[in-house]
């Protein structure tokens, strides 16, 4: 009971909070296993456990930019997807094969370039990644970007 009527309805006991945050992470742990779970009860998809739940065929798609895609604006990021797939590598190479340098978007599922890209160039992105089975598989994206805009006002 919380009342204002004395210095035990007041306080908060040791007790009280210790249960509550017990309560609170027998819930995050129960959610937990849950996540790592699938419908199919023989397959274990969380840590550790070596059951059958990962295939070790690593999979990996671009996203954005489309292959085919043109008119990608000159500040486009490489996104990627990718299943059971380890150490992504992302390379960007324009028409003459010359290595565009970026780095990796910090939530690792893409990648940017340091600069903005040429106007009406076409780009090949390649995005590798590693199979926990040792395998590696690439996906490919070629496109093209916008040319460049007339900036002045005509009025």
């Amino acid at each position: 009971m919380l009342g204002l009527d004395g210095p035990r309805d007041r306080a908060v006991t040791r007790r009280g909070v210790l249960t509550a945050l017990g309560a609170l992470g027998v819930g995050a742990a129960g959610l937990t296993g849950v996540a790592a779970c699938t419908k199919d009860k023989s397959t274990w998809n969380g840590p550790g456990g070596g059951g059958n739940g990962g295939s070790g065929k690593a999979k990996v798609s671009i996203t954005e930019p489309a292959d085919g895609a043109e008119n990608v604006p000159a500040g486009t990021e490489i996104v990627f997807t990718t299943t059971e797939g380890l150490s992504p590598e992302v390379t960007l190479k324009d028409e003459k094969g010359a290595d565009v340098p970026g780095a990796m978007h910090p939530d690792g599922a893409g990648w940017l370039p340091k600069a903005a890209l040429d106007y009406s160039v076409t780009y090949t992105a390649t995005v590798t990644v590693k199979g926990d089975d040792g395998k590696t598989i690439a996906a490919t994206s070629k496109f093209t970007t916008m040319a460049k805009t007339d900036k002045s006002c005509r009025w």
